[in-house]
Formats: structure tokens, sequence, C-alpha cells
């Protein structure tokens, strides 16, 4: 974290180094041996963003499509035909948008990822002498394991907690007693934990944790890749594309080169054995 905070420093980024008691301070645990304070960083609620930026798009004069996935691409004029169970339609050019869930048209994508199941679980709101003693500054906090957890308050006060692993089969009951063993053992001050909310997704994982940017045919584009960070980078990415597509910049002016996806060897395997490990750590782990 020091080497982190260095870096960060020399290219001058608002980040600190924090030792045990400013990070307990800033915690509200005495848990951690310190931490890394990125002054640049925040918390956002991901639903009720892309239902905002729905909202501009509709409001721009875009048309959005519900409950219809593309089901297949082929060619058409000059132009793509893009069929979907309710229907078909013809584009000049298409944006492959849909990364770790690329599923029937373009699976170049996501055979280039190995996939990496993210849950996360969120208390009933707490109470406030509870959330006073809390993350005081209401930050989000990752941690450094290799099964990392995360956590941060929603706008009710809810505690959103959340780690490696899949709400399915065996994870489900695995999963959701390790987050309360964990909560209480990093914040003995909210007593009995209970779970209102509980989800998961998936994660598009690429062989050096870089995103990508793809022609993937004549008119056809991608961004995709974004290893876990797909909120910043995606709504960078999507302003970029718009340019390019609108002219304004061309294929070398992107953040990203282009490149050509390249299947990644035992994918489905080292999937597995993600959502696998991540059910044997937390099976142990927080037990004592």
């Amino acid at each position: 974290m020091a080497e982190r905070a260095r870096q960060w420093q020399a290219r001058g980024a608002p980040v600190q180094l924090l030792d045990k008691a400013e990070a307990a301070k800033a915690l509200g645990t005495d848990f951690y041996r310190g931490a890394l304070l990125d002054r640049r960083a925040g918390t956002i609620q991901p639903l009720a963003y892309a239902r905002g930026l729905a909202h501009a798009a509709l409001r721009a004069g875009a048309v959005i499509h519900t409950s219809s996935p593309a089901t297949a691409l082929s060619r058409d004029g000059d132009g793509w035909r893009i069929e979907t169970p309710e229907g078909r339609l013809h584009a000049r050019r298409v944006v492959v948008a849909t990364d770790a869930y690329t599923r029937l048209v373009m699976q170049d994508i996501g055979r280039q990822q190995v996939i990496l199941p993210y849950f996360n679980m969120a208390t009933a709101p707490l109470p406030d002498e509870v959330v006073r003693s809390i993350l005081p500054g209401r930050h989000g906090v990752w941690d450094t394991k290799e099964v990392l957890l995360s956590y941060r308050f929603d706008a009710a006060n809810r505690l959103v907690f959340g780690s490696v692993g899949a709400l399915r089969n065996t994870g489900l009951g695995i999963h959701r007693a390790w987050a309360k063993r964990a909560l209480r053992r990093i914040y003995p001050q909210i007593g009995s934990v209970s779970f209102e909310s509980e989800w998961f997704g998936k994660i598009g994982m690429t062989a050096d944790n870089l995103p990508r940017f793809h022609r993937l045919d004549d008119g056809i584009f991608a961004f995709c890749g974004y290893n876990g960070r797909g909120i910043a980078p995606g709504t960078v990415f999507g302003r970029a594309m718009a340019a390019f597509l609108a002219g304004e910049v061309t294929a070398d002016d992107l953040p990203l080169p282009l490149s050509t996806p390249a299947p990644t060897a035992l994918r489905g395997l080292r999937s597995a054995f993600y959502e696998a490990g991540a059910q044997v750590v937390h099976l142990a782990e927080a037990r004592f």
C-alpha cells in the first residue's frame, strides 16, 4: 500500500497513506493495520445511475428496447441486421456493450475473459447511533485480500457488504454466514446482522486485468473487459465511443489501442475455480 501511495502521489493524485490510528478514525474500526485514502473516490448506486443514463438518452432522442436480446447478427446490404425475439432492425454500425454478459452474438468477447462472480448483501437500515460509528466520512471500502471484501452505505443507511462468490447452490448459505461473521468481527457494534437484499453478478477478467477496444468486423466495435471497474471507465469509454462514431476522433485517438480478441485458455475451468475457491475461503474465514 505504501508503494501504491508513492506511485499515485508521483502522478499528483490526492491519496494519503493512513496508519492504524488514522485508519480506525476514518473507518470506525481498529480491525485494519492501515489504509490508503483516495480523495478522488466516491460511491454510487449503480442501478440508479444506469436509469439516469437511460433517461438522459431518451431525452436526447434515443430509443431503448428492453427484454429484446440480440440473438443473431448478419450482414444486410451496407450494414447489419440484428435479430431479436421481438423483431429485427438494420444498423450501419453496431456497438457490442455486453462485456461479461455477452452470450449469443460476438462470443469472442466472452472467450477472452475469465468470469469472476461477485455478490453484495445489504443490511436493513441501521440505527442512527450505529451509523454514526461506522464510516463517518461515508467512504467506500475494499481490502487487499485475494478474495477481497468491499462495503459502503447506501442513502437509506443500509450497509452493503460484498465479496467474491455466487449466491447459488451451496454458495448462498456459505457466503451469507461468512458475511455475518465478517461484519460482526469488523464492526462488533453492529450486533446481530440480517440482510434485506442479496444479489450477485459477473465480472469479466482479462489476462492482464486491462480493458479492450475491438473492431470485431466492419462497422462492429466494442469496449469490454472492465475487470470489476466498469462504472467509471465505462462512462469514459462510452463518451469516447460516441465521439468515434460521430467522426470527431479516429481510432488512434481512443484511450485504448485497437486489438483482436484472443481466447483465454481453460477459462471455464478457471471461472469454476474462482467460484468454488471463494466458497472454501469463506467457509473457513472469520471463524476465530
